[in-house]
């Protein structure tokens, strides 16, 4: 595995780690707009560990992903083809629409690009 791989593993890894914190013991605002911005981080660093994407496109990935489940949620799509009762579906796709999570979105992208640029960069060139 590549220095590159094994840090955005790292990252990963540890985003992993603080979304399970946050499912398991949180709720409420913390849960629902926290949670959606380390998604978008664990998202994103999926795709950098996975491909030679560059981080804008990734990034892009993302958010166009993220926003596409959620206007899905706003046009009611899972009720109109009566899959609201699908366990996979309310998990992925979730059950109502929430502009605040457009929001959060945005902010977990912008955080976790900036990471990428100052931290995430920096330990990579620093292990060459």
């Amino acid at each position: 595995m590549k220095i590159k791989q094994k840090t955005y593993f790292l990252f990963f890894f540890l985003f992993f780690l603080i979304a399970t914190g946050i499912f398991l013991f949180t709720n409420g605002f913390i849960r629902g707009f926290a949670g959606d911005m380390v998604i978008i981080a664990i998202l994103y660093l999926l795709i950098r560990l996975l491909t030679p994407l560059s981080k804008y496109f990734s990034l892009s990935i993302v958010l166009v992903f993220a926003f596409l489940i959620e206007f899905i949620q706003l046009l009611q799509l899972p009720q109109k083809f009566n899959l609201s009762h699908n366990l996979f579906i309310n998990i992925t796709i979730g059950a109502t629409f929430d502009p605040l999570d457009l929001l959060a979105y945005c902010i977990g992208g912008l955080l976790i690009l900036t990471l990428d640029f100052f931290i995430i960069k920096s330990m990579i060139i620093e292990k060459k």
